[in-house]
């Protein structure tokens, strides 16, 4: 997943970071949350009334199946957004969002989205092109799963990752603070 902050020259920090606009009615309702390593952002069936903005840090997006086993769908760190879905009608949270590592995020109430969406057009244009990256990010992994083998699999989510998440350092590439193997 490829990290959208500066989308078209969209800076979304202020944008979805209302404490930036100098406007002192949104700075009164704007929120940043801290979450400590492990802590939980959200859980299945939490109200979905809030759309976060990653300032510093890294979230995994995840759900459980019936056994309990868990499957992380994203791992997102500055820059990017979830919750998202949200905008989409979503009335309860269907994943689990988790912190990595101490994270800073920007709170957004969806009410005071889509009232900035209202006001700021290339704010739709960013969702627009968010969503549609995430569902070509989707189909790829889904057509990944029915057409390639493991090792292919393995091979192309490694190239992915160096490409969308990695460093070019001399002549290789080093994906830092991404997952450990456990």
């Amino acid at each position: 997943m490829q990290s959208f902050w500066h989308l078209e020259n969209i800076d979304v920090t202020h944008l979805l970071c209302p404490t930036k606009l100098g406007n002192d009615a949104l700075m009164s309702r704007h929120v940043h949350r801290d979450f400590k390593k492990g802590e939980s952002v959200y859980v299945p069936d939490e109200l979905s009334d809030r759309i976060f903005f990653i300032q510093e840090g890294r979230i995994k997006i995840s759900v459980m199946n019936d056994e309990g086993k868990e499957i992380t769908k994203a791992i997102l760190s500055r820059g990017e957004v979830f919750g998202e879905l949200s905008l989409l009608g979503e009335s309860r949270r269907r994943d689990f969002a988790t912190a990595l590592e101490n994270t800073i995020t920007c709170v957004v109430t969806l009410e005071e989205l889509r009232g900035l969406m209202r006001e700021r057009s290339e704010l739709n244009v960013f969702f627009m092109k968010m969503f549609g990256a995430r569902q070509l990010e989707m189909e790829r992994r889904l057509e990944s799963l029915v057409f390639r083998d493991s090792r292919s699999r393995i091979v192309e989510f490694l190239v992915n990752l160096a490409q969308t998440k990695g460093q070019r350092v001399g002549y290789e590439w080093v994906v830092r603070q991404f997952i450990t193997h456990q």
